[in-house]
């Protein structure tokens, strides 16, 4: 989940150093679906696939902008394909867990610098 977070709000700008100057603002990861194939994370964890799905929308408030992305991170360790939850018949043993969070970056194109910050 963090990363999935990072990839869309990433507080410093590093991905994108000029997304607070310009109306672009950053896109799901991996174009709404993403996977960490198993091996990605480390000790006990390494035998987890973990899947982002991302889905944004926009809404406008006056000079506001605001973004919100719903994030849904399932991990498991038998997945199907290169991706969790299994939609088959899993052996025994199987585990997954999902994680929903919903996240808004918020933009006024008028204000003085940082624009990524309303309030």
């Amino acid at each position: 989940m963090e990363w999935g977070a990072f990839q869309v709000l990433d507080p410093n700008n590093t991905q994108n150093a000029a997304s607070c100057a310009t109306p672009a603002m950053p896109a799901c990861p991996g174009g709404g679906t993403t996977n960490l194939p198993a091996g990605t994370l480390a000790g006990s964890l390494s035998a987890f696939t973990v899947t982002i799905g991302c889905t944004r929308t926009v809404a406008t408030e006056g000079n506001r902008d605001i973004w919100v992305y719903e994030l849904v991170s399932t991990a498991c360790n038998q997945p199907t394909g290169a991706s969790c939850p299994n939609t088959g018949t899993p052996a025994a043993g199987y585990a997954d867990r999902r994680i929903t969070a919903v996240l808004s970056k918020c933009k006024d194109s008028t204000a003085a610098a940082p624009r990524c910050a309303c309030g």
